[in-house]
């Protein structure tokens, strides 16, 4: 959500009439429990396995898009950038598990690379995907729903390849 959001703020700021100040605060939500549920989420995945944290944190995530684009007032997104927040939360301690585990010593590094990589291009992706929905559309609403079914494709392809990530 840290780029899926703020690159609407000019329409979900138009839709609620919110200064920048107040469509600030609600990513700070996100950031604060993301924050926050991180180091909680390490300890979660050491007892009870990176793959049903990163199913829960998957999960979340496209509840959370679907909550926002649902959202009827300000007030009720900030529950649901709290919820991406822990849905966000739990990436890093899946994500270092399951590499640590199943990528040998030696492609360990190539590992971490690729990672970031990825993860780079998923920044610079996801607010052309959110902006350009919402101009093919006209909704802002539409494109935080869209996210949501993508994320819940990943799910789907996380849960069918789940064999390959148990560590």
């Amino acid at each position: 959500c840290q780029l899926i959001v703020p690159p609407l703020f000019p329409w979900i700021g138009a839709s609620f009439g919110l200064s920048n100040t107040q469509l600030g605060l609600l990513l700070s939500v996100f950031f604060v429990t993301s924050c926050a549920g991180q180091f909680m989420a390490g300890f979660v995945v050491d007892r009870l396995g990176a793959t049903r944290v990163l199913f829960v944190g998957l999960a979340l995530l496209a509840l959370a898009s679907l909550g926002l684009a649902a959202s009827p007032s300000y007030g009720v997104m900030f529950v649901f950038m709290a919820m991406a927040g822990l849905g966000n939360c739990v990436f890093h301690p899946v994500d270092f598990s399951i590499l640590n585990a199943r990528i040998s010593a030696l492609r360990l590094g190539h590992a971490y690379a690729a990672h970031g990589i990825s993860g780079s291009v998923g920044w610079a992706l996801a607010p052309v995907f959110v902006v350009g929905v919402t101009s093919a559309t006209g909704s802002w609403r539409v494109a935080l729903a869209s996210v949501s079914a993508l994320v819940l494709a990943v799910l789907l392809l996380v849960w069918v390849q789940r064999a390959t990530l148990q560590v």
